[in-house]
């Protein structure tokens, strides 16, 4: 077995979270981001995969699935190998459980996750795809292709993504971030800020939502706007990781006054 730690997950939710490498200064500060910031990955489980969010897929029925029990059961294995590290035997488990009900949509979006960690988009967006083929409804799976095309660079399909999952669930937080971290990277900052604003006003604990707000007004020259939004994600989260990167942009701003 060929164990992934946590550096695995800390790159995955880099790139999940849109987190503006430009905004990053040097190798070192880089390197240091990869290192400690915990996954979504962790942040979602046990549910893992994105589709925990609007729609919620049905269990499999004997005729969808040559043996139902067993893919679901493949399909539980995959999660406990992922949060462990093991993700290429994670994916095994995912494709046994897909092999066994071809129409379990769970399976396509945790192995399309499973690949997202380990950086292969292409094959990430073939199971969401699939995923969406199965559940049109699903907002999550939407949202999951959403933000690998953001880490794909492709930001005009991450939106449309992000706006057929808010179609179906309009108080989706997590499709609100994710359009604003698309908007964020083709430098509309004003539609970015007003996603997250909108994230924030849904459910006003989220942590991240305040993050990125902060890094966007930030960015927009908003100084007492972005101390105030990194503040209140520092206060609001418990994860150390996030409250470091929050501390470094909170720092950055304060040692840069008007």
């Amino acid at each position: 077995m060929t164990k992934h730690n946590s550096l695995c997950y800390h790159a995955y939710y880099m790139r999940k979270y849109a987190y503006s490498w430009r905004n990053l200064t040097t190798s070192s500060v880089k390197f240091a981001y990869i290192l400690s910031v915990t996954g979504l990955f962790l942040l979602l489980l046990p549910a893992f995969g994105c589709q925990s969010q609007s729609v919620s897929t049905p269990t499999p029925t004997p005729s969808q699935a040559q043996n139902p029990t067993q893919a679901i059961q493949h399909n539980e294995q995959g999660i406990a190998l992922a949060k462990q590290g093991y993700l290429e035997d994670a994916i095994t488990e995912f494709t046994r459980a897909i092999e066994l009900n071809l129409e379990y949509t769970d399976a396509y979006i945790n192995r399309g996750l499973a690949y997202n960690y380990l950086r292969e988009n292409d094959k990430a967006i073939e199971d969401f795809t699939k995923a969406i083929e199965l559940s049109p409804g699903d907002a999550g799976a939407h949202a999951c292709r959403g933000d690998t095309y953001i880490m794909m660079k492709e930001y005009d399909k991450a939106i449309a993504d992000f706006n057929t999952a808010l179609g179906f669930d309009s108080n989706y937080v997590t499709a609100y971030r994710g359009r604003g971290s698309a908007y964020d990277s083709k430098g509309e900052y004003d539609k970015a800020i007003a996603d997250y604003t909108r994230a924030i006003e849904i459910d006003p604990n989220y942590a991240l939502a305040y993050f990125h707000r902060g890094l966007a007004y930030k960015l927009t020259g908003n100084r007492p706007w972005a101390i105030d939004d990194l503040s209140k994600c520092i206060e609001l989260t418990s994860d150390p990781a996030l409250i470091q990167l929050a501390n470094y942009e909170l720092q950055g701003v304060l040692s840069h006054p008007e």
